[in-house]
């Protein structure tokens, strides 16, 4: 193991070559089965719903690309510091680029619900609250420990910058089920040793995100609030005219927005905005977006293209930074926090509860609950566990026996099954459930 000093070392020893090292960690997430399997996964609307709908995987290609401008940007108003600098204050493009790729490797099947599902299922099946399953906790999982790189070492064995850049919420999970830091974190206690190479001073009991974080997860708002809310208005799924048009409409969601102490983030923009500030705002947002009879020719993509790259350039440029006593901080204006708060909310309101979407999430749920039961009753199956278990994770079995603990035997289970898109969720449950029992011809590779 290296000398554990140093932005850019790695926690294994291993030769360096003539690129440098967050582009090296950069192009090991790209060729990662970990990265390509984000194509079959939902970001709001399933893949399988054709390609006018973002996927995890287009969406982190956004959000790296949103990301590295603002880095870049960033990086040269703060000229001042030493491209060797340890300390949080320094910006490198690839490390952000990097780090934003690898935010959303951990999403399970189905996005949210399947989160949610896996979650729910850990904490029933070991009792141990402090810890679950959580999107970023497991996306943190898959590049320190899940995914394949060398014979050597477990995972992708990346820099300890660019781990530390993925941590939007550099904590274990919190006993306490009231706070933010129970719901999110970003490691799980059986990846605390990775976690503590990452961030280097945890023993210290730091918890503060890194800048390059912060960039990650500004930019992720920016690409989900901004790209999704355009492919559901594209396909008619939000009711555009009925906010521009109805100034009531309008006022009636903020004044619910008000009320929901659920959406904190989002209510960012009643904080500090009026309803009558709210409503010009709404209305000159959705002027880039709506158009009067969408039926998708050239020329209404073509300005749609024009008006929402303008919206995004806004969004980077809007961005700066703050030096207190010595410390670089992410200085975002609150009018650029009221737009994604704004765009935010519609999706809420308008999509995350639609019915529809609703009754499909519930067979979702089904789907994710059975495999996790099929799996944690097979670890045990000494006569079945070899040839069901998918072999990308007999690793890990050869270390659960019947005189495991419960929750490494949990743990396997939910990682088999997050490791799957929503395609390969739904047709091994209809294989193994008998619903569409396939071929014997079938590659099963799962």
């Amino acid at each position: 193991m290296t000398i554990r000093t140093g932005r850019y070392v790695r926690f294994y020893d291993y030769p360096e070559d003539q690129r440098l090292p967050a582009q090296r960690d950069k192009d090991r997430v790209l060729y990662s089965d970990a990265f390509r399997r984000l194509a079959g996964i939902t970001q709001v609307a399933s893949p399988l719903e054709g390609h006018l709908f973002h996927t995890r995987l287009t969406h982190s290609l956004e959000v790296a690309q949103i990301a590295r401008r603002i880095a870049e940007k960033l990086a040269n108003e703060i000229s001042d510091t030493p491209t060797n600098s340890i300390d949080r204050k320094h910006i490198d493009p690839d490390v952000v680029e990097a780090a934003a790729l690898i935010h959303d490797l951990g999403h399970p099947p189905f996005g949210h619900i399947g989160e949610e599902t896996l979650n729910e299922l850990w904490e029933l099946n070991t009792g141990f609250k402090e810890d679950g399953f959580e999107g970023n906790a497991q996306s943190f999982r898959i590049v320190g420990r899940l995914e394949p790189h060398r014979p050597g070492y477990p995972g992708l064995n990346l820099c300890r910058a660019t781990l530390n850049a993925a941590l939007k919420y550099p904590w274990l999970r919190s006993p306490d089920r009231n706070g933010k830091k129970h719901r999110k974190y970003g490691a799980y206690k059986t990846d605390n040793e990775m976690f503590c190479f990452a961030r280097d001073d945890c023993v210290n009991g730091n918890q503060d995100t890194s800048l390059e974080a912060k960039i990650l997860d500004y930019a992720d708002d920016v690409a989900f609030s901004i790209h999704d809310l355009d492919d559901f208005s594209r396909v008619g799924l939000l009711p555009l005219p009925e906010l521009y048009l109805d100034s009531d409409s309008f006022n009636e969601m903020i004044k619910d927005w008000e009320e929901d102490g659920t959406h904190k983030p989002e209510a960012e923009v009643t904080r500090y905005l009026s309803i009558e500030d709210n409503s010009k705002l709404i209305q000159s947002l959705l002027n880039a977006i709506h158009q009067t009879d969408y039926i998708g020719t050239f020329f209404q993509r073509a300005s749609r293209k024009e008006q929402l790259s303008g919206l995004i350039r806004q969004f980077i440029f809007a961005v700066k930074t703050e030096r207190n006593n010595g410390e670089y901080t992410l200085n975002i204006p609150i009018y650029e926090k009221a737009i994604i708060g704004c765009f935010k909310r519609i999706l809420w309101k308008y999509l995350i509860c639609n019915p529809a979407l609703a009754t499909q999430q519930e067979g979702q749920r089904r789907v994710v609950n059975d495999l996790f039961h099929f799996y944690i009753d097979i670890i045990d199956d000494e006569d079945k566990r070899k040839t069901l278990i998918p072999t990308k994770f007999h690793n890990e079995l050869e270390g659960c026996s019947k005189g495991s603990s419960q929750d490494i035997k949990v743990r396997l289970a939910i990682d088999i099954v997050a490791n799957y898109t929503d395609f390969q969720a739904m047709n091994l449950h209809s294989r193994i459930y008998g619903i569409l029992p396939g071929a014997v011809s079938d590659i099963v590779t799962y």
